[in-house]
Order: C-alpha cells, then structure tokens, then sequence
C-alpha cells in the first residue's frame, strides 16, 4: 500500500509520520459510517448539533497555536 508524506514547503523536506494512503475498502467503510452518521445528525435537536459544534470549535481554538504553525509548515504562506 502507498504511503502519502507531509512535507516542508520551504525545505521540500519530509516531516512527520507517513500515512497509509486508502483503498477501496477503506473508502466504503467511510461512506458507511457517513450515512450513519448523517442519519444520527439528521435525528439530533439544534440544541445538540450546536453543543457538538461548540465543543469542536473549542477544541479547534485550544489547539490553534499548533494548527497555525503546521499549516504554515505545510504551506509557506
């Protein structure tokens, strides 16, 4: 199986772990689980849909010093 590679835009250099790149079967169990989901979503009141996307929001602003900087790793911009 390949193998996908982040790399350092303004090195070329590689860094951090490989990934393992999907298959076909790994993409079926992603939409499985999608369609799940969407129906689990779909059932939810907006008082929970909202509670969940706070709750990531947060997590996402806890966590925004290490993002910035990966993105600028991968990016340069």
């Amino acid at each position: 199986m390949s193998q996908l590679q982040s790399v350092e835009a303004r090195t070329g250099q590689a860094f951090g772990q490989p990934l393992q790149a999907s298959n076909a079967a790994d993409i079926d169990r992603a939409v499985q689980a999608a369609a799940q989901a969407s129906a689990a979503w779909a059932a939810s009141s907006g008082e929970a849909r909202a509670k969940l996307l706070r709750g990531l929001a947060d997590a996402l602003e806890a966590d925004r010093a290490t993002l910035v900087e990966l993105a600028d790793t991968e990016t340069a911009l």
